[in-house]
């Protein structure tokens, strides 16, 4: 296989991760495909430039909806949109000269690339049709944390953070816990590790001894849920003695007598802030 299939392989990829664990102080830039799905069909040939244009002007979620509906009907929509998708990430890589290297991760109609420096070839072309690519996000630190990845930036103004791995509703229950370490990259970012370290090692200790609020403790994962292990009374005639997991609340009725945070397990989040002090010490 020449270099060329070897690249083009690669990008077509609708979801890839790198296996590095994590990065600092390096520039990491997301590239969107700007409004994919109608752009792929129209240079596929699927729709008119009637129909793109009237598509084009849509809210998303609409035009998603509009898209989905063709799709049930005429189901070779999905693979022109497939193909084109990946002709595009194919040339967007060829004409900056990307090495596959520097891609950090692949979703579907978006491309993370670390590089020093911003890509300013960012439009191509599909059977005459103009593609573009935008430089949605800009990040200077990444890292796999379980099973989330967390992206990181302080642009100078407010943080820039973007998680994958939890659902935006899911996401928001989190906020407490994301902000905590984010004042940690954030040091290690303008500081140096030594602060960032200090940092950590204050909200440690004040995790373990159950001082932080009790959102903090729900796990950071697609699940997020808070887990008991210690219960108190007999659940349907049988001791519960293992970890339960809860989605949403720590319940408190008749069965379940809970008294403080101590009864919630934290090794889940406990086993995040190690990963971290780990990325920090290396790095």
């Amino acid at each position: 296989m020449d270099e060329s299939n070897i690249i083009y392989e690669f990008v077509s990829k609708q979801n890839y991760i790198s296996e590095i664990p994590y990065i600092f102080d390096k520039n990491i830039y997301e590239f969107d495909i700007r409004q994919a799905n109608i752009h792929a069909l129209y240079a596929g040939g699927k729709i008119s430039q009637e129909e793109f244009k009237r598509l084009s002007l849509l809210p998303k979620i609409s035009r998603e909806v509009e898209i989905g509906n063709m799709i049930k009907h005429d189901n070779t929509m999905y693979n022109v949109i497939k193909q084109n998708i990946a002709d595009a990430k194919y040339q967007f890589v060829i004409v900056n000269n990307i090495p596959i290297s520097s891609i950090l991760r692949i979703a579907n109609d978006s491309l993370y690339i670390v590089s020093p420096y911003n890509y300013i070839q960012n439009q191509i072309q599909i059977n005459g049709i103009p593609i573009t690519f935008v430089n949605k996000n800009h990040f200077t630190t990444y890292m796999k944390l379980g099973e989330i990845l967390f992206f990181f930036n302080n642009n100078g103004e407010f943080w820039n953070i973007d998680i994958k791995g939890i659902n935006d509703s899911k996401l928001a229950k989190h906020q407490e816990f994301i902000g905590r370490i984010c004042i940690i990259l954030d040091a290690r970012s303008y500081s140096g590790k030594e602060t960032a370290i200090t940092e950590f090692n204050k909200l440690y200790s004040e995790y373990i001894n159950y001082e932080l609020p009790i959102c903090c403790y729900r796990e950071l994962n697609s699940d997020s849920c808070f887990r008991i292990t210690r219960l108190t009374k007999i659940f349907n005639n049988r001791l519960l003695t293992e970890s339960i997991p809860y989605p949403d609340f720590i319940p408190y009725n008749k069965t379940f007598e809970l008294y403080n945070n101590k009864n919630i397990d934290i090794s889940y989040n406990q086993n995040i802030l190690r990963t971290i002090y780990k990325y920090l010490i290396e790095s």
